[in-house]
């Protein structure tokens, strides 16, 4: 889990603002950067200037901010606040930059064309170059997709590769289908029955490692997106949340089973710590896993 986060990032970078611990997540031929980012008073001014490149920055803010400025080869090309919750989405094959005229926190996505090439590559559609959507628009569902994800900028060291590349796999398709001219695909009924087990098999045998979502769907021949859909329908949760469930019951197993520690049984079972493994089993087991242990004898 330590792999996926660092603390440099493009967009803060560029704009010489302060970087933030940033979570990478991995496509087959780039990375997306995603970080929370707190514009203090400090900030408040102009920024430095971003590069062309090949790449798109989505932000989507938490806070209000009255106004703000967009520039563009010397020039303010976008003046106006924004909502919180409402998003800016930019492309960065021109040199960016702002002026900060308010504190705010955004919550940025640092997209390469590259990383939104593979998600089309990866269901043979074509690509997509260009992705256009109003400055201050809100969209419910990146909404959703980024309050999933603020857990994860909380405790980055928490955050694994499934969670990570299933949410980011999901926005990275909202925003080529809702915003671009990617064509949606159908997915009729769940996995195969053979192609289930093998999903199943491959996440339970390797419960401590940090399986990505592409290794998976590889076990099926299927592309992410069929197999996240097909999953989902055939299990009623996410490739990521059956994980959870099972790494759960391998504690129960343990905690029953053994007189190991429980930070010991957290190492093991792939959480990244004691406290990790009790926050989400008490969120899916109703107690801590202390309390579990005392309310059964060692077997």
């Amino acid at each position: 889990m330590r792999d996926q986060q660092r603390d440099s990032n493009t967009i803060a970078d560029g704009l010489g603002l302060h970087p933030p611990r940033t979570l990478l997540v991995k496509s087959p031929t780039s990375q997306i950067e995603i970080s929370r980012i707190d514009c203090g008073p400090a900030t408040v001014g102009m920024t430095s200037v971003i590069p062309a490149t090949e790449a798109f920055a989505l932000g989507v803010y938490q806070t209000d901010i009255p106004y703000h400025e967009i520039w563009r080869r010397g020039h303010s090309v976008i003046r106006q606040g924004y909502a919180a919750q409402s998003m800016q989405l930019a492309d960065l094959a021109d040199e960016y930059a702002a002026k900060i005229c308010g504190t705010h926190e955004v919550v940025t996505f640092f997209i390469p064309y590259a990383a939104l090439d593979d998600v089309a590559d990866d269901s043979r559609r074509r690509r997509v170059r260009g992705l256009a959507c109003d400055p201050g628009h809100t969209d419910p569902v990146v909404a959703h997709l980024v309050a999933s994800l603020l857990p994860a900028l909380e405790q980055p060291h928490q955050a694994s590769a499934l969670f990570l590349e299933y949410v980011t796999l999901a926005l990275c398709l909202h925003l080529l289908q809702t915003y671009g001219a990617l064509s949606p695909i159908r997915v009729h009924g769940g996995l195969k029955p053979l192609h289930l087990k093998r999903a199943k098999d491959l996440i339970a045998a390797n419960l401590g490692d940090d399986l990505s979502l592409a290794q998976v769907a590889a076990q099926c021949d299927l592309s992410r997106e069929h197999f996240s859909r097909a999953f989902k329908v055939s299990t009623g949760l996410t490739p990521h949340q059956w994980r959870q469930l099972c790494r759960i019951d391998a504690v129960k197993q343990l905690l029953t089973g053994s007189s190991r520690s429980i930070a010991d049984i957290a190492l093991a079972c792939g959480f990244a710590d004691q406290s990790h493994l009790t926050r989400v089993f008490g969120r899916i087991a109703g107690t801590s896993p202390a309390q579990w242990r005392r309310e059964r004898p060692l077997q």
